[in-house]
């Protein structure tokens, strides 16, 4: 726009009025919402003020997806199509940066009222397009944690009635509230998808981005409110029916009874509560109809949860034929739980061992008498004829015991074992390391503990770890060669319909793997690891 304002005033044009709005896109009104609600059949709520009651929510902790007017021109969200949460809290900076799927470090914007950009940033000036850097004032930045970055300085938006009134109006009601005249704005997409444009695109990734309301227009959608377009749901005879091919990765619970110092769940508890047992229904449901028939309950620990056969049984007679736990298995020393799993339906257990003793075990888990109890419930689950196979993060406190973990698995008589490399997780204080090795040691302690495993017959699977860093004998790995574009991933109201991409997104490629020939198939490791390691530990293979 600049180059060509310029190329008219040398070429001795009119002067031209000062762009003042950035929402030169399509708008949609009312009814035309309203029909896309209803042609998705999802459940919505026509507000009279809908400023008043998404200050509201927002004010509550909410973290809300906001399309209203045109849709903005340019590199910045504009509060046109926004992804909005509370500046005060600094748990939000991980949790929308989760739902991106964006860098942990990368800062968020603020969107401030016009006429407060004095009291709370050094030097302010009318900045209507977010485009310049400003320094927070010192007194004010623990007011508002989430969009300072770690230098003090922030990219605000100025608002102004004139050219933003609904805009303007929600941050308002905001400062009303709260006394903070400002939110947190950014752009209303998934990872890798442009800013949604229409009504169509707002649905869909609202449904994938996990974020607790959707405001569009004069409508309200609530997540875990949008249901097919139908009058009754199908019986589970007729789910039974339908034809399969696909797996449902479902996480039923973030929470667990250990307190593991690797924990990978800890930026999934900001999310809110866990799934209610009518939530977990409709994704079985809306997993059978998406052609899946083998599900996967993932962790926390889906074994705590009081409806646990329940779900199993019901998930079996929608026709799942195979349904497996991702679990400590401390639960299984209940041999009469696993029983009734099995008589429900359960077909497969992953089962995760910390250490070949309770020393190394229990201060892993962070439990006194967690590896006896896992230990029991391995041998349990073996005799009720579950599939088990045992899952052992590489950590710092394990890795020169692995050789003994293998003999301890084989003797137990289970004869798969995967080596996974710990995903680092973003806490609001920071990213803990001091359970986590390198990986270019963790893989040192698979490749041998690996070995060992293959001499005595087992298959040996690993998450985690790229191809450059194993031995070749793990190459086959169903990290590697797995069409994970056959997973569904419904994980506390992020539904992914393609975790192919989803994978390729928390595990991007490394500088060198452009020059890799096994780059198609590699399955990397973990971007936050590179982001905060780099990446010298991998070297493209030819």
């Amino acid at each position: 726009l600049g180059a060509a304002l310029e190329a008219w005033a040398w070429r001795g044009g009119a002067a031209v009025a000062p762009m003042r709005s950035a929402n030169l896109g399509p708008a949609f009104d009312d009814e035309t919402v309203e029909a896309a609600l209803q042609a998705a059949g999802v459940v919505s709520t026509r507000l009279d003020d809908v400023a008043g009651f998404v200050a509201d929510r927002l004010a509550d902790g909410d973290v809300v997806a906001w399309f209203q007017d045109g849709l903005e021109f340019g590199p910045r969200a504009l509060g046109a199509r926004s992804l909005l949460a509370d500046p005060r809290r600094a748990e939000n900076h991980g949790r929308v940066n989760a739902m991106k799927a964006r860098e942990a470090w990368r800062p968020f914007a603020p969107s401030i009222l016009a006429g407060h950009e004095a009291a709370w940033f050094e030097d302010a000036f009318d900045s209507p397009f977010m485009l310049f850097t400003a320094v927070v004032r010192p007194e004010q930045r623990a007011r508002i944690p989430m969009v300072v970055h770690a230098d003090g300085s922030t990219r605000p938006q100025v608002v102004h009635a004139a050219t933003h009134p609904r805009y303007h109006a929600l941050i308002s009601a905001f400062y009303e509230r709260t006394g903070v005249p400002m939110l947190s704005d950014t752009s209303f997409n998934r990872k890798g998808e442009p800013i949604v444009a229409r009504p169509e695109d707002a649905l869909e990734a609202f449904a994938g981005l996990g974020a607790d309301g959707l405001a569009i227009g004069s409508f309200y959608v609530r997540r875990g409110e949008r249901v097919p377009a139908r009058t009754a749901v199908p019986s589970d005879d007729a789910l039974a029916a339908l034809p399969g091919g696909r797996r449902l990765m479902l996480r039923v619970a973030t929470r667990c009874d250990l307190a593991c110092g690797h924990c990978t769940l800890a930026d999934h508890r900001s999310w809110g509560t866990d799934p209610t047992a009518s939530d977990i229904v409709r994704s079985l449901v809306a997993g059978r109809e998406a052609g899946c028939d083998a599900l996967v309950l993932m962790r926390g620990e889906p074994t705590l949860r009081p409806e646990r056969v329940r779900i199993v049984e019901r998930a079996r007679k929608m026709g799942y034929r195979q349904i497996q736990v991702q679990t400590h298995g401390a639960t299984f020393a209940d041999r009469s739980l696993v029983a009734a799993l099995v008589v429900a339906g359960l077909t497969a257990a992953e089962v995760q061992l910390l250490g070949a003793d309770a020393a190394v075990h229990d201060a892993a888990a962070g439990k006194s008498g967690a590896f006896h109890d896992t230990v029991r419930g391995l041998q349990h689950a073996r005799a009720e004829g579950l599939a088990v196979f045992v899952t052992v993060p590489v950590l710092r406190a394990n890795a020169l015991s692995l050789g003994r973990v293998v003999s301890l698995v084989h003797k137990l008589g289970i004869g798969r074992i995967q080596f996974t490399f710990p995903r680092p997780v973003e806490r609001p204080d920071g990213v803990p390391t001091d359970a986590l090795l390198r990986l270019s040691t963790a893989a040192w302690a698979a490749n041998r503990a690996a070995r060992a495993a293959i001499k005595l017959g087992m298959e040996v699977t690993t998450e985690g770890f790229p191809l450059c860093v194993l031995d070749p004998a793990l190459h086959g790995t169903p990290d590697a060669t797995e069409d994970f574009g056959t997973h569904r991933v419904d994980d506390m109201g992020q539904v992914h319909d393609d975790f192919g991409r989803v994978r390729g997104v928390m595990r991007p490629p490394a500088p060198a793997c452009t020059r890799c020939v096994r780059a198609s198939s590699c399955p990397k490791t973990w971007g936050l690891y590179l982001e905060m390691f780099g990446s010298d530990e991998l070297a493209p293979l030819g």
